[in-house]
């Protein structure tokens, strides 16, 4: 809820940091993945309906999953704090397998994501949903 300006650039910055942790063989690039997992399914899941439903994708919209919930609970705060346990109890300990088991990251990756994609699309990513 930063707005694109002060998204985009801590987007950019952690797009930078995941180039390179990979080719310090610190974190791999699985494991970036896992953790930005909810903004990225959100935001392509979001995508993709709309598309489908033929609505303009370069337009403003109050689409997406977490836009929905947070009209719907009347609160960014608790939207923020759900997203927040979702990545700490959810997506973290994939995160951590994906370091401990790096040849496996893709097979975590899809284990820890495609229920995102459900969770979302329930939700109503996508949809004009009030």
């Amino acid at each position: 809820f930063m707005g694109d300006g002060c998204s985009v650039f801590i987007g950019f910055v952690l797009g930078i940091f995941a180039l390179i942790t990979p080719c310090t063989n610190h974190i791999n690039i699985w494991t970036w993945l896992i953790l930005s997992g909810y903004f990225i399914v959100d935001a392509t899941v979001t995508l993709i309906v709309r598309f489908f439903r033929r609505e303009k994708i370069y337009e403003s919209h109050r689409s997406h999953a977490y836009q929905i919930l947070s009209r719907r609970l009347n609160s960014h705060a608790k939207v923020t704090i759900g997203i927040l346990i979702l990545n700490i109890v959810w997506l973290l300990p994939f995160a951590v397998l994906s370091v401990i088991f790096p040849l496996y990251g893709f097979l975590f990756l899809l284990i820890s994501l495609v229920p995102l994609v459900f969770l979302v699309l329930k939700i109503g990513a996508g949809t004009t949903n009030d």
